[in-house]
């Protein structure tokens, strides 16, 4: 009798456990069906926003079809001033509208209006001049031969720097920004704001340069390499290395050396003109304690006696 009692106990708990086990399964399942319906709302909501966003865009693009592709034209750059000419098509151009064009400087906070001229039916340009003051793009790669505490052990530390602290005027970065507005019976459109890149006009000056430097324990070795093949207004008269103290005073003057320049097939290169230009490396080597330099400057001579100089070491 008592193991009858003992059978249907057993049984009676096995139903309660598996109803309770039914139970939970049923509120994970459900809790499980209100996470579905909540990512689907979720994915709902950013199908609906991504196709707002979609039609914004969309409707830019079309708002932007009035304006046909610009052309950026410089017609004269010197070191100061430059003088460009930017030209663009209306394609919805209608007679009687008003068409206005703004840039800004590089140095400025407001937009200057440039005076507009209609070359055609739905063709305009304009000329304006701004000022550039422009040096050359440097980059400075300096490796440093360091030593531990017994003096023996000796490792390199890198310094690969773009030096622009001393830079006067222009970074090859800064642009000049311009855009279009088009008036015509009391609606007014106005283009997306354009650039005109420093870096355009600088390229026409000066060659870019890469300085690279080997400081060890009792010498250091400098390399200056012109890049790039194009033809600029100035080019580099001479090099040198200045080791200043901390009052800026010259305590040591090294100059660069113009090395053998060779073409691609072998020949040795003896007229800058012939056959286009060949970029140009200069180098020097010097025996000195490397507890003596403290501060290093480039310095570039080029025509017009125009001086650029650059910090690339300080102690």
């Amino acid at each position: 009798m008592n193991k009858d009692k003992i059978i249907i106990g057993l049984l009676i708990l096995s139903l309660l456990f598996q109803w309770f086990s039914w139970s939970n399964i049923a509120i994970l399942e459900n809790q499980v069906n209100n996470l579905r319906n909540e990512i689907h709302s979720i994915n709902s909501t950013v199908y609906s926003e991504t196709s707002n966003v979609r039609q914004i865009v969309q409707g830019i693009r079309e708002d932007a079809q009035w304006w046909g592709k610009d052309e950026v034209e410089f017609l004269k750059v010197t070191r100061e001033r430059s003088t460009v000419k930017v030209s663009w098509q209306l394609k919805e151009y209608q007679d009687g509208a008003s068409v206005q064009f703004y840039y800004q400087p590089s140095n400025q906070d407001t937009y200057i209006e440039s005076k507009v001229t209609e070359v055609s039916k739905g063709y305009f340009s304009t000329t304006f001049e701004f000022e550039n003051t422009l040096e050359p793009f440097i980059h400075s790669s300096i490796r440093r031969e360091t030593y531990g505490p017994n003096q023996r052990d000796s490792y390199f530390q890198e310094e690969a720097i773009t030096i622009m602290d001393d830079m006067k005027g222009g970074h090859p970065n800064q642009s000049i920004k311009y855009y279009i507005s088009l008036t015509h019976a009391g609606n007014a459109q106005f283009t997306d704001v354009r650039y005109i890149d420093h870096g355009e006009i600088q390229h026409q000056l000066f060659k870019s340069l890469s300085v690279h430097g080997h400081i060890g324990k009792d010498n250091f070795h400098f390399s200056l390499f012109e890049e790039g093949k194009q033809n600029t207004q100035y080019n580099l008269v001479e090099a040198w290395v200045e080791n200043r103290d901390e009052e800026f005073q010259l305590l040591e003057r090294w100059e660069f050396e113009l090395q053998d320049n060779y073409t691609s097939s072998g020949k040795k290169v003896v007229n800058q003109s012939e056959n286009g230009y060949h970029p140009r490396n200069f180098q020097f080597n010097q025996s000195i304690p490397q507890d003596q330099l403290n501060q290093l400057y480039l310095v570039i001579q080029y025509p017009d006696n125009i001086k650029v100089e650059r910090r690339i070491f300080t102690k």
